[in-house]
């Protein structure tokens, strides 16, 4: 009877069937769902468009701040540069993400 209703389940490497297989029926969840959808490619570039996103936000602001530091060692002025550099860094960088994310998709769907 047990072979029965264990018949194509995997076996473990002792030959034994696994626990959760006997118990447990697989579950396939809505994001693993889409991904075997064709077009499925499209989830994983638009999580590398958001990374490279934060990555410019981040880099343009470290660049400001280092860039006004640089300039207070030369002219002096300890925090006055710094301070603008990466509060002006901050601005251009999320005046730049702010547009980039409020550009419509190019995939045609209007969203």
């Amino acid at each position: 009877m047990a072979e029965g209703f264990l018949k194509g389940r995997s076996k473990g490497i002792s030959g034994d069937f696994f626990a959760c297989e006997k118990f447990h029926k697989p579950v396939i969840s809505a994001a693993v769902k889409r991904r075997q959808e064709p077009g499925s490619s499209k989830e994983m570039g638009e999580g590398y468009v958001l990374v490279s996103l934060g990555m410019t936000f981040a880099l343009t602001l470290t660049g400001a701040a280092l860039l006004g530091f640089w300039a207070d060692r030369k002219l002096g002025t300890m925090p006055l540069f710094t301070l603008v550099g990466t509060f002006g860094g901050m601005g251009l960088a999320g005046f730049w993400l702010w547009q980039k994310l409020g550009q419509p998709k190019r995939d045609g769907s209007g969203d």
